[in-house]
């Protein structure tokens, strides 16, 4: 039985904003079952493609090179 990859959220921060990784893992956990609670990158945009779409491949090496908590 293979293992499903754990689900990765981006979540892009305001300027000035207190938003913490920690912070919404925390909320995730209280409202998620434990195998659902995403690893969590705070980035200052999305890298986005010439018609404004967001470039997915360019988000997903990061976090393969990360380990989740």
């Amino acid at each position: 039985m293979a293992i499903a990859p754990r689900p990765y959220a981006y979540v892009p921060t305001l300027p000035g904003g207190a938003l913490t990784a920690d912070v919404l893992r925390e909320w995730a956990a209280g409202v998620m079952a434990a195998y659902k609670v995403p690893g969590i990158e705070l980035v200052e945009s999305f890298p986005m493609t010439a018609t404004g779409k967001i470039r997915k491949a360019a988000l997903r090496p990061a976090s393969r090179t990360r380990s989740a908590p």
